[in-house]
Parts: structure tokens; C-alpha cells; sequence
């Protein structure tokens, strides 16, 4: 065999890998160059584009309720907030006329498996929360503990949102990478609110057992 035709095989085989590794891993491109003395591939991260039109988390949350027995129990039983994505299509809403935002925005409501993916992450940054802002890490190595335990969560939770498909309002996609994180961000907010409604209570109840004692 010619040493042409040997290079043309190697060339076709080289492609004929990367398209295969390019479909079975998302985001992971193999470039390949060839040298004059030895073959190279370089592995590239490709970053997916986001779509044109994508959606804001909304939901609705409830107030926390003290129910008269352990504050934590309570807190980590909280019902986790409706989460949709909204789509703004057309004009943006101003103003002079807030009423647009309503005319303009459909509401798209996420998969079951992004029900049961958000349920174990709203429970887990409940107990971060009630960690952290209620009661305190003892030091600040067990801060720095709490902090990249919910951090490598929100990663992979993340992650997994991607690979969910929704019906956006441009079609059936998978959830963006916008999305995803402004759905965490969502509920994070949402878990420190109630957190901090607890504390308050907390602080009440504290205050008024001072009060009844002085009494």
C-alpha cells in the first residue's frame, strides 16, 4: 500500500472517530491536525449556544407556618415552591404600561423528572440554610464544608436540568444553561426567605420568654 493512500485512511478514520465522540459527549469536540511528524488531537470545550428566546423562573411560595414543635422539622417540611419558566415574546414590558408583561408572557411548565431532580435540591438547601443562617457553623472549616458540599449539588443538579426538554414557545429544546441556573437561583432564594422567617419567629418567641420571665 502507497504511503498516500495510508495517509487518506488515517485521515478518514481520525474524522470518523471525532463524529462519533462528538454525538455520544455533549459540549466535547475533537479537532484533530496532522503533522509531518506524528499525529495530534487536541480535545476543545464548545460551549452549546444559547437559544434566542429563554425563560425566567417564577413560582409561588408559601409562608412558613410554625406548627408548635421542632423549628428544623418544620423548616425541612416546607413545600417547595411551583417553579415554571416565563417566555416574554414581542414587546418587553415598561413602565407606563407593566400590563404588557402579562399580554406578552407564556408561562412553560417544567417536566415531572425536573420536579422530582428540583424536590431532593430544595431539601438540601433547606438543611444548608437552617446550617448556616439559623444556627452557624461552629468554625470556619465547616463553612468551608457546607459551602462545597451545596456547591458540587448545584452543579450536578445543574447538569442534569440540561438534559430535560421543555416546550419552549421557539419549540421543543432541552433546558438552557441560562435557565437551569436562574431555576436554582429561584429556589435558593426561596429556601433562605423561609429560613429567615423562621428566624425571625425564633427571635419573637425568644423575645417574648424573656419578657414573661422578667414578668
Amino acid at each position: 500500500m502507497s504511503r498516500r493512500k495510508r495517509l487518506s485512511i488515517n485521515l478518514v478514520l481520525l474524522a470518523t472517530a471525532g463524529i462519533g465522540i462528538t454525538e455520544m459527549t455533549k459540549g466535547l469536540m475533537l479537532i484533530h491536525a496532522k503533522s509531518q511528524q506524528q499525529p495530534k488531537a487536541t480535545i476543545a470545550i464548545v460551549q452549546p449556544s444559547a437559544p434566542s428566546l429563554e425563560g425566567r423562573a417564577t413560582g409561588e411560595l408559601k409562608q412558613f407556618k410554625f406548627k408548635g414543635g421542632d423549628l428544623k422539622v418544620d423548616i425541612l417540611a416546607h413545600p417547595m415552591p411551583t417553579t415554571s419558566l416565563v417566555f416574554l415574546s414581542g414587546a418587553r414590558p415598561t413602565q407606563k404600561d407593566p400590563k404588557t408583561s402579562n399580554k406578552n408572557s407564556v408561562k412553560v411548565r417544567l417536566p415531572h423528572d425536573a420536579a422530582n431532580l428540583l424536590r431532593a435540591y430544595w431539601q438540601a438547601y433547606l438543611g444548608f440554610c437552617y446550617r448556616t443562617e439559623l444556627k452557624h457553623p461552629p468554625d470556619a472549616q465547616s463553612q468551608v464544608n457546607e459551602d462545597r458540599a451545596i456547591g458540587a449539588l448545584s452543579l450536578t443538579t445543574r447538569a442534569k436540568l440540561q438534559e430535560l426538554t421543555i416546550d419552549a414557545p421557539d419549540g421543543r429544546r432541552n433546558i438552557s444553561q441560562n435557565e437551569a441556573v436562574d431555576i436554582l437561583r429561584f429556589l435558593n432564594l426561596s429556601a433562605s426567605y423561609i429560613v429567615s422567617q423562621a428566624k425571625e419567629f425564633e427571635r419573637d418567641t425568644s423575645r417574648f420568654s424573656r419578657k414573661s420571665v422578667g414578668d
